[in-house]
């Protein structure tokens, strides 16, 4: 079986981490897949490629590219199923599923009742989602508005994000010592992608807040994006009180260092961040927003707290840093379901035993060629 997977980017980001782990498991499963990147390719291209995978780029300059669509089109060849990630890798993974006569998947990573699309955007979801095969949510919070973008509930799925062993290379002493956190210190972290929608301030400010209940509670931020140069300056106002230490490639490391895993976000899918953080059994506290839900549980794995709210960000903070025993409970029982829901192997399963059902039951190859006509037609108007 030929899969050929389309994305815009292979950029540092909790989605496309999530293909740089399932792309080379899919491959060592037996299945021929390759990467088609539309526009650049990013660090995790070469994660990929290490694997053995093969990793091409359109170069496109614009979904307008026209060039860049046909070369794109060309280099997708003919794939026996084609899965897509984002708007203008639908519709051009569409463009070469029905060149190919095979199926087209969409994977969706994205809350849009939170997140609104653009105009433009909305007007491709509804001329592409309807002729979509099977389309995979990381959440049931998803559904209602993949809905309402025009996908049909017989094409709907929900495979969750999951994440493997977590190991970090360094002791956690080791690591303290060298970001001069002292062993009673409380450390909580931050580990995302720093765009506004990812509230970096909330964190920053929540941290200073429980620092005047314990003046043990300290705060870092692993990360970078375009947010970086305020993130930096909210933190270096802090005198220490808060760091921020950039993109690092030791993430495991800093992230076993600390007592809490936290999360700020406005609007989140499925973080792969609090699921690694779960991985290495820390207590979770986060926004409720997504799917969020399905890993953070108030009182179980740590707490829940309204998006924006730094005064319920801060009091969570200050009730893990009292209470030692309670936070250890709360980081074993987030392993627990992290190793059950969401560890990589199962989500691996569940897009292998997919994408095979999908090709062996000949999803759309009944699909006429003048459907595929009128579509393209549509798509490029």
């Amino acid at each position: 079986m030929k899969a050929l997977f389309v994305c815009p980017t292979l950029r540092i980001g909790g989605a496309e981490r999530q293909w740089a782990i399932l792309v080379p498991a899919l491959a060592a499963r037996g299945i021929d897949v390759s990467v088609l990147v539309l526009q650049e390719d990013g660090p995790l291209a070469e994660v990929v490629r290490q694997s053995g995978v093969s990793v091409v780029c359109a170069r496109m300059r614009g979904r307008f590219d026209a060039i860049g669509i046909g070369r794109a089109v060309r280099l997708g060849g003919i794939p026996d199923i084609v899965i897509t990630r984002s708007i203008d890798a639908h519709v051009l993974g569409h463009m070469v599923a029905r060149r190919a006569r095979a199926p087209h998947v969409a994977t969706e990573h994205t809350q849009y009742d939170l997140l609104p699309l653009r105009r433009h955007r909305a007007v491709l979801y509804r001329i592409v989602a309807p002729h979509v095969n099977l389309v995979v949510a990381v959440s049931s919070s998803q559904l209602d508005a993949l809905r309402g973008l025009g996908y049909s509930d017989s094409s709907l799925n929900v495979i969750p994000n999951g994440v493997g062993d977590f190991c970090p290379q360094r002791s956690r002493e080791e690591v303290r010592a060298t970001l001069a956190i002292g062993d009673l210190e409380f450390l909580a972290v931050l580990v995302a992608t720093l765009r506004p929608e990812k509230r970096a301030d909330i964190f920053v400010e929540a941290i200073m807040r429980a620092r005047r209940a314990d003046d043990r509670i300290r705060g870092l931020i692993v990360g970078d994006g375009p947010e970086a140069p305020r993130v930096q300056a909210l933190c270096a106002s802090t005198d220490g009180s808060v760091l921020s230490v950039g993109a690092r490639t030791d993430v495991a490391d800093l992230v076993n260092a600390a007592d809490a895993a936290c999360l700020t976000s406005a609007h989140e899918v499925m973080s792969m961040s609090l699921l690694e953080a779960a991985a290495l059994g820390k207590p979770l506290v986060a926004t409720d927003v997504g799917g969020t839900r399905d890993i953070v549980r108030t009182g179980e794995t740590g707490y829940l707290v309204g998006v924006g709210d730094v005064e319920a960000l801060a009091e969570a903070l200050v009730a893990l840093a009292t209470d030692s025993e309670t936070a250890l409970a709360y980081g074993r029982r987030a392993r627990e379901i992290q190793q059950l829901s969401f560890s990589a192997d199962r989500m691996i399963d569940s897009y292998e035993m997919l994408l095979r059902s999908a090709v062996t039951g000949e999803i759309g190859s009944s699909i006429a060629a003048s459907s595929a006509t009128r579509l393209t037609e549509d798509l490029l108007r």
